[in-house]
């Protein structure tokens, strides 16, 4: 994710690529698939498919820089903002599970029926483990080559807890279907139970992509 960088193209013919928080740069064709920095000596040089489709990129005076295309939901920008989003929510339900606890005890509201707080809890534990996970890789990417030296137990832990938050998230969204069916809650509640198990399967779909969840 650090090392992402986009291509485009101009008007007149050049190319442009911008690394993750860089300059934009400019590139001139030498011949089909290779370009030159304009002003410099670097190259860059692409990899076509049997379609004239560009697969891969190379620079050329650095062997190890090798970048992939991919998809657009599996770009720099898809994935932060769904990650980014998935915080939101889980964080929601977590501030609001205990404030709508204090809110029914002030007002003197009936406890709810054990169904309806197991589907609370339920996707309460999924997202504060869907956050933790979050959380420890962030921390593993900010501190890559320590833990690829050596893995941290946090890590390691972090590597189990997605697998957990899975099963917890597929029960979420049995008891989606439930709250609807059998009227939990009020619409409101049911909209942002609705969204926060939406955005909890979108964040496992999105660490499937990193490699972090794994079939």
């Amino acid at each position: 994710m650090t090392r992402t960088f986009a291509v485009s193209s101009t008007d007149d013919g050049y190319l442009t690529t911008r690394r993750l928080g860089g300059e934009p740069r400019t590139w001139v064709e030498l011949r089909p698939g290779v370009y030159e920095a304009v002003g410099g000596q670097e190259k860059l040089v692409f990899s076509i498919d049997e379609t004239g489709r560009a697969t891969h990129v190379y620079f050329g005076n650095f062997g190890p820089a090798t970048y992939e295309r991919v998809p657009w939901y599996e770009s720099l920008t898809a994935t932060l903002g769904i990650l980014a989003g998935g915080v939101v929510a889980f964080v929601s339900l977590l501030v609001l599970l205990p404030g709508g606890y204090l809110w029914r005890r002030f007002r003197g509201d009936a406890p709810p029926a054990d169904r309806e707080r197991a589907a609370r809890w339920l996707l309460g534990v999924s997202s504060l483990l869907w956050l933790a996970t979050v959380v420890i890789f962030v921390f593993a990417w900010l501190n890559f080559n320590a833990e690829v030296a050596s893995p941290s137990l946090a890590l390691r832990v972090g590597m189990v807890l997605p697998y957990l938050a899975l099963v917890g998230t597929v029960g979420s969204a049995v008891a989606t279907v439930l709250a609807w069916r059998d009227d939990y809650w009020t619409v409101p509640i049911r909209l942002h139970y609705t969204i926060v198990t939406l955005a909890a399967f979108l964040v496992a779909w999105q660490l499937s992509l990193l490699g972090i969840l794994r079939p």
